[in-house]
């Protein structure tokens, strides 16, 4: 993939002497100015206005410059400066307003880089998010980039960095950088130059024109990136220019609030449905990153706070603060945040999408501005669940043909698409909030037992939870389940090892001494063709169990960027086990937990192994939860994982006799001629399942068109079925069933014995025949 910084960065993140000369900055720096000076504008008229800075206040930024500006009014023209030198490498401005700041320290800097002759590259967290996105990598990635740069401790790093000069540690961490990220810090320092050289004009980068390296909101990049991210980037800019400085910035609201726009709401429907910024939780994480002091922020990127720190205001008029008040309202509205999040959803969720003028970061949304769709966007704090919910029903249509305006044409399409789906995302959202505001409306978990009600209500109020929340909702009450065995068709021994297995944790007597107080099976797997009734059984099992079932499948756990699937696993068993007892039911199994192989990928073996380390009961439990798994290709499983599912259960083709059941169970609610026997259909429906013999059913009643009784009730004939038959045929292939066979003789021979008995002459077991 190309490495060199994308059109969108140049375009909005990069300003070069030339590009602050030709605009507008809304700043202006004054003389002896007292508080209150100015004259009273109103808020429609503060479009003209700019922010004003005491000369005073201004004074410690151009104290940073060498020479001074008034020895060189003295000798140019004020817009013919030359370019200037920094007398230090890095500054931190500081803005003390509890209420915002972010977009008049944006106007300081680049007056000072104005001031400078300076080019200057804007970085901020949704940048590098993006930057990183660009290479199909995630936040996760540093984890591995900085293990990478500086070795498993801060200890070896430390020695390791006295082995080696300044020039050559930076090379080293350069190059490792590139090699983890696919892009050069080095080239994207270098992009004011890349920029002037794609105007192709006669100017060239000066090597003197100094370079400022913008930071804001410096505490939200640390949370995620760490400050040794940070330091590579001021190696690399030491390393490309001598005249360089780095700009930090932070205002006094980041540290009075969370630092992570991309919360996700509480989940509980009584409360926080939908929650708006006002009434959000913050997480145990968040809270703790509100507690950090300015001063430990500076010091995490190699600041002093005596030193390194300007404070920074403008003039405390009354038209400055309205100017300020205005722009604090669009700083925390979360307008911007949510916009680059759905922009990066789409890019990966719709491929053809991935190039759209409209996805692209900064991308102009203003076909939003007015609309309900906008208010909506303001309204919540988007997470990346939220965005799913937005765009489930989004389907793309590319524009028909070949004409000139297809672009266009494509992107309003678009655009109306996007309105579409935030509105019906509103809409679902309120239907929400209005049930769920209803005094009188019991909650969905009032039906759990009360211990059960607690874990769930702490996991609700608890951001820290969040990979816990995500599973609340394919959580199985036992009590609401109303299918028993009686709604299901198993041989006998069958049923038997599943009642041992899952009893486990309620037999106290048998299990309060010898082996089976010290010792447990911790899993079960059930292996056997597609459509055999596994999905089924744990429902059932959850029933007759009276523990709580997760019932989750691969969809529920795999995701996108490295590291989230290893989350989603480690929240999955930690419910498991604050819920305890209860049964983890995974479907799927062979999607999540394939065999190994010498060249997967590191992200592929990590989900394995985060399996493998929460089965081993490590974290101790007072009831572990009971894993079942559910496959129809055993022989794709890791050895590993079966070992951790020491009791295998095949759910093979029915028996005459069980499909003699099945047929009972689907039929019981009929009114059947009295010529169908249920032995002859069982016979004839050899080498089906019960899903198989399930549709054979609804066929038959479909086709039905004789009805008797005063309510008209179907009258199922032997023709009937005939018909049905014929359009319905077995789904499981031979192929599929020797695959499976094969996996019994090696790891479950007792299960080859029982399909041998029932095979024997097309009889059930017992040798019944049909009546």
């Amino acid at each position: 993939m190309d490495s060199s910084p994308p059109a969108w960065f140049l375009d909005s993140c990069v300003k070069t002497v030339q590009d602050l000369a030709e605009c507008n900055i809304p700043l202006i720096v004054r003389d002896n100015v007292t508080s209150g000076h100015g004259c009273n504008q109103e808020l429609s008229e503060l479009d003209a206005v700019v922010y004003e800075v005491d000369s005073a206040v201004y004074e410690p930024l151009q104290r940073l410059l060498f020479p001074k500006t008034s020895d060189l009014v003295e000798e140019h023209p004020s817009d013919l400066l030359p370019a200037r030198r920094f007398v230090k490498n890095s500054v931190h401005l500081h803005s003390p307003d509890t209420t915002g700041g972010s977009h008049f320290l944006t106007a300081v800097v680049e007056r000072f880089a104005s001031d400078a002759r300076a080019d200057i590259i804007t970085l901020g967290l949704d940048d590098v998010n993006d930057l990183f996105d660009r290479h199909g990598l995630s936040c996760c990635a540093l984890a591995g980039i900085n293990s990478a740069i500086y070795g498993t401790t801060g200890e070896q790093s430390e020695r390791q960095s006295h082995t080696l000069d300044d020039n050559e540690s930076r090379h080293i961490k350069e190059a490792q950088i590139a090699e983890a990220t696919g892009f050069s810090l080095t080239l994207l320092l270098s992009s004011p130059g890349i920029k002037i050289a794609k105007r192709q004009t006669q100017n060239t980068m000066s090597k003197e024109t100094p370079l400022i390296l913008y930071l804001p909101k410096v505490k939200s990049l640390l949370d995620v990136y760490e400050s040794r991210f940070l330091e590579a980037l001021r190696e690399a800019l030491r390393g490309i220019t001598s005249n360089g400085l780095i700009i930090s910035t932070s205002t006094e609201y980041e540290f009075n609030t969370s630092s992570h726009g991309n919360e996700h709401g509480c989940g509980n429907p009584n409360c926080s449905v939908g929650e708006d910024k006002s009434s959000r939780r913050k997480s145990k994480k968040d809270r703790r990153g509100s507690r950090l002091s300015n001063a430990t922020i500076l010091r995490a990127i190699g600041l002093d706070l005596e030193k390194d720190v300007i404070r920074m205001v403008p003039v405390g008029s009354h038209t400055q603060r309205l100017l300020f008040d205005r722009h604090r309202k669009s700083e925390n509205s979360y307008e911007q945040q949510n916009v680059r999040l759905l922009q990066q959803s789409i890019r990966h969720l719709f491929v053809e999408l991935h190039s759209s003028p409209i996805v692209l970061p900064y991308a102009d949304w203003s076909f939003l501005k007015g609309t309900a769709a906008h208010e909506q966007l303001v309204k919540y704090v988007l997470d990346q669940s939220m965005v799913n919910e937005i765009f489930r029903n989004f389907c793309y249509e590319p524009t028909e043909g070949h004409t000139k305006d297809r672009g266009t044409q494509d992107t309003r399409m678009t655009e109306l698409k996007i309105k579409e789906a935030i509105l019906t995302f509103g809409r679902r959202m309120r239907a929400l909030e209005d049930w769920c505001s209803g005094p009188e409306v019991q909650s969905r978990w009032s039906s759990f037992p009360s211990q059960a009600q607690d874990v769930i209500r702490e996991i609700e109020n608890d951001d820290s939870f969040e990979w816990e929340r995500r599973f609340l909702g394919v959580l199985i009450n036992p009590d609401d389940v109303e299918e028993g065995w009686s709604a299901i068709a198993l041989e006998p021994d069958i049923k038997e090892a599943i009642q041992q297995l899952i009893h486990q944790p309620t037999n106290k007597g048998m299990h309060s001494y010898g082996i089976l107080k010290r010792g447990r099976i911790g899993g079960a797997l059930l292996y056997g063709p597609p459509g055999t009734g596994k999905t089924h059984l744990a429902r059932v099992l959850a029933r007759e169990s009276k523990a709580i079932t997760i019932c989750a499948s691969a969809a529920d756990i795999e995701f996108s960027y490295v590291g989230e699937s290893e989350k989603a696993i480690k929240g999955l068993f930690n419910l498991g086990r604050m819920l305890s007892p209860c049964t983890i039911f995974l479907d799927e199994a062979d999607a999540l937990f394939r065999s190994r192989k010498p060249n997967d990928q590191s992200w592929e073996r990590s989900q394995i192994n985060q399996l493998l380390h929460e089965m081993d009961g490590l974290k101790k439990s007072r009831c572990p939860p009971f894993t079942l798994l559910a496959t129809n290709f055993p022989n794709d499983l890791d050895s590993a994982v079966l070992r951790r599912v020491p009791s295998r259960i095949h759910i093979g083709l029915p028996s005459p006799e069980a499909r003699q059941q099945i047929f009972q169970i689907y039929l019981a609610e009929e009114t059947l001629h009295p010529d169908v026997n249920l032995c002859h259909l069982a016979e004839r429906s050899q080498g089906y399942t019960g899903s198989d013999i399930q549709t054979v059913c609804v066929q038959a009643a479909l086709i039905c068109d004789t009805f008797v009784g005063d309510d008209a009730r179907r009258y199922i004939t032997n023709a009937h079925f005939d018909k049905a038959f014929r359009r319905s045929a077995p789904t499981v292939s031979k192929g599929a069933l020797a695959q499976i066979e094969a996996f019994s003789k090696e790891y479950n021979p007792a299960a080859l014995e029982s399909r041998e008995q029932i095979g024997k002459a097309g009889q059930p077991p017992n040798g019944t025949s049909c009546l």
